[in-house]
């Protein structure tokens, strides 16, 4: 739930790691996809963007936002796809910003 403090979420994320994983759905339009979260880290921050938004940031990784700060994605993986680094994603998956978390697919 992006909607939660960035300690609660980052730490959810961590006990899942790296097996069965933290996993959510990124949604634009009616597409939806599902995606791991292997491995993050966190950033406490004021921020004026609604939870679940997602930054790129320099084209290298990519930033959730949650209530108070945010997720940075380190490790992910989309469904059938295999599991890799955040800036690698980042090289073959482009306008990841039109998309943005959800709580449901």
């Amino acid at each position: 739930d992006w909607n939660q403090d960035i300690h609660r979420v980052y730490n959810f994320v961590r006990g899942l790691s790296p097996y069965p994983a933290a996993y959510g759905f990124i949604k634009r339009d009616e597409k939806s996809l599902s995606m791991k979260i292997f491995r993050a880290n966190k950033m406490e921050k004021e921020h004026e963007n609604a939870p679940g938004t997602i930054l790129v940031q320099e084209g290298k990784s990519i930033w959730v936002a949650t209530q108070n700060g945010f997720l940075i994605l380190e490790e992910i993986q989309l469904a059938g796809k295999k599991r890799m680094l955040t800036k690698d994603f980042l090289l073959g998956f482009k306008d990841l910003e039109s998309y943005s978390f959800s709580l449901t697919d």
